[in-house]
């Protein structure tokens, strides 16, 4: 049985699973490096969620949070795809007004593959969202960039649509909310 978790608080071991679990899934220039994901993190600690089994080991995670203006718009009318490259400055923690949620990653170990970890992933954040805008904050959107047949799938099935692609395997996709899981 697994168990999903809210990132609170800078956890260095933790941080360091998610780029041990991004090297068994994707192709390396689609990963980021403990640095760079450390200070986006600092920007924004509420930017993962885990699921985590009996031994409190990393099966999968999520990771999506508010992004600035200026990126929303760079991501949306620029060929280059955003992912390792996003500047913790465009990181942002979540406000009352309009906050445009980027989702980064949903990354599950194969050991757990076909098992509902990236659909559960994706309920926990979908539920931590709407409490944050039961709390006053404002969400315009989830975009993503996806990696995967799979992912695209996973994204599908919410209700994100493709916007463009990036290359054979990319797609850029967007939705407004509120998301919910098609039957």
């Amino acid at each position: 049985m697994l168990k999903y978790i809210k990132s609170t608080g800078i956890d260095y071991g933790r941080l360091q699973e998610v780029v041990d679990l991004d090297a068994l899934v994707y192709p390396p220039e689609l990963r980021g490096t403990l640095e760079s994901i450390s200070e986006r993190y600092k920007a924004n600690m509420e930017m993962f969620i885990y699921a985590v089994d009996g031994d409190n080991k990393l099966a999968g995670y999520i990771c999506f949070f508010p992004i600035s203006h200026r990126l929303y718009n760079a991501i949306l009318g620029s060929d280059t795809m955003f992912d390792d490259n996003i500047a913790p400055e465009d990181v942002l923690p979540y406000t009352q007004d309009d906050n445009n949620i980027f989702l980064i990653s949903v990354v599950v170990n194969p050991r757990y593959a076909g098992q509902g970890v990236g659909t559960r992933l994706m309920q926990e954040m979908l539920s931590y969202l709407d409490a944050k805008q039961q709390r006053g904050c404002r969400i315009n959107c989830v975009m993503a960039v996806t990696a995967s047949k799979g992912g695209e799938k996973l994204l599908d099935s919410f209700g994100l649509y493709p916007l463009r692609k990036y290359d054979t395997r990319c797609t850029l996709v967007q939705a407004k909310l509120p998301l919910t899981m098609r039957p």
